[in-house]
């Protein structure tokens, strides 16, 4: 199988799955339609919040993780070209 087909079929799953309503979709639609058009923008906003507090443990942790890391990878010079390399 082709590198090209390969990533064809990835683009095609990739696209069919962005396509499918997730959760969040469903939440905001129950609570617009049942409800009222404020709660459906509670549920928004819930979702946002709860989001972004997401990304930034998630943030806080890859930093971390680099930092604790940090001295590993310099020590096995894993950390990319030597910089005279980059001069040249």
């Amino acid at each position: 199988m082709s590198l090209a087909l390969v990533l064809l079929q990835l683009s095609v799953m990739h696209i069919l799955m962005a396509m499918i309503p997730g959760p969040n979709t469903v939440v905001v639609t129950y609570f617009s339609a049942r409800m009222s058009r404020q709660a459906g923008l509670k549920a928004v906003a819930g979702i946002v919040l709860g989001s972004a507090i997401w990304v930034i443990l998630s943030m806080l942790g890859v930093g971390v993780l680099l930092l604790e890391a940090a001295p590993s990878i310099v020590r096995c010079g894993c950390a990319g070209p030597p910089i005279s390399f980059l001069s040249a």
